[in-house]
């Protein structure tokens, strides 16, 4: 089945990426396959490490040798390098908690089918597939245009070696956001799945269903302290890097002759900062989505309870909406289920004030270059 299918894509790229010991053969090859699987982490941490070196170097030549650019640069290589490596510690620490959802989710497959429009499913499958290959390409072309453009004027195998790492990179961590995007939603349409179950009248009310709410809200409560990390460090990165992008073109290229080549650079640097604030602007409609779904869940559970005679599955109820309330007076600004649209307003208006702020510094900067 189409859906049985799509969450078993989720189960083995969480098992055989993300943890070691999974699925080891027997016999000689178990040691070596085991080596091979923490090699491929290691490499790609001590890679983002190992680059933390280049920080001055690629500051000093990327952009102009101002305060504000270099402290730009350095935010923005910082976040980008260390990312990888902070993802791969959570995402080991924390992948049992994916892998207890998605198995769940597998025990009640043939419920799912049957709610769920296969032709819709396999447009969103097809679509998000699309999306992942665009933003790649997005990410190869702008890195080769600014890889062709530093060439021009220092031709340079480290140059070359350095954009190819980056791509590298890049790609890895578009495909672990696109990652996040896909098991939020696939959260998402489980609770449309259960929202169905409970709306439809004619179906009888049963205390399985009510576990498996209780058991979603468990999973979704520890979830949020693993996808929290993730959703606000990448709106921190991707809110950076959206202002680096900014400022280099406002730096390097207004008030200057547009030539074909600069258009061209430019017109990159652009897609660069559309991709960040794509990424910015999914996470935060997903959370909302999240959110809202959770409360129509709650509400619709609590309704339950004056269409029901059995003591039993009131007692379930009671228990699964004083721990849905107990939970949300914990919850702040920074969880999972309200980052919503209006706390992603109040980060976007900081990020513009901080904006105009590098503006004016970049004038003072030009002010004092001009005394000198």
């Amino acid at each position: 089945m189409l859906f049985k299918n799509y969450l078993q894509w989720h189960l083995n790229v969480q098992k055989l990426i993300l943890l070691p010991n999974y699925c080891l053969p027997k016999g000689k090859f178990r040691t070596v396959v085991f080596c091979v699987r923490i090699l491929w982490l290691v490499w790609v941490n001590i890679s983002s490490i190992y680059d933390l070196q280049f920080a001055s170097y690629f500051i000093r030549n990327y952009i102009d040798v101002g305060v504000v650019g270099n402290i730009l640069g350095i935010i923005d290589v910082i976040f980008f390098r260390l990312g990888i490596l902070t993802l791969d510690i959570i995402a080991i620490s924390k992948n049992h908690c994916h892998v207890e959802f998605i198995e769940e989710v597998h025990r009640f497959e043939e419920d799912m089918d049957s709610h769920i429009d296969a032709v819709k499913i396999y447009r969103n499958f097809i679509k998000r597939y699309f999306d992942i290959f665009l933003i790649v390409m997005w990410v190869v072309f702008c890195n080769l245009a600014f890889m062709f453009f530093r060439l021009t004027n220092d031709p340079n195998i480290n140059i070359i070696t350095w954009y190819i790492r980056v791509i590298i990179e890049e790609c890895i961590q578009c495909f672990v956001i696109f990652y996040i995007i896909a098991f939020i939603d696939l959260i998402s349409q489980y609770m449309t799945i259960l929202i169905k179950n409970f709306e439809n009248s004619s179906e009888e009310i049963n205390l399985e269903k009510l576990y498996l709410i209780e058991k979603i809200y468990n999973l979704l409560k520890t979830l949020e302290k693993l996808f929290v990390h993730m959703i606000v460090y990448f709106l921190l990165y991707h809110s950076c890097a959206a202002t680096f992008t900014i400022y280099y073109i406002l730096r390097r290229h207004l008030g200057h002759h547009f030539t074909i080549f600069r258009i061209y650079l430019a017109t990159f640097a652009l897609i660069a900062l559309i991709r960040s604030a794509y990424y910015a602007f999914s996470f935060a409609f997903r959370c909302n989505k999240i959110h809202e779904k959770m409360e129509k869940l709650t509400r619709i559970v609590a309704n339950v309870d004056f269409i029901t005679t059995s003591h039993t599955i009131r007692l379930a109820i009671k228990q699964i909406c004083m721990g849905r309330l107990h939970e949300r007076s914990k919850i702040t600004a920074w969880g999972f289920y309200s980052i919503d649209l209006t706390v992603f307003t109040q980060v976007s208006a900081s990020i513009v004030t901080f904006i105009l702020i590098i503006i004016q510094f970049k004038q003072l900067e030009d002010q004092q270059k001009g005394t000198i």
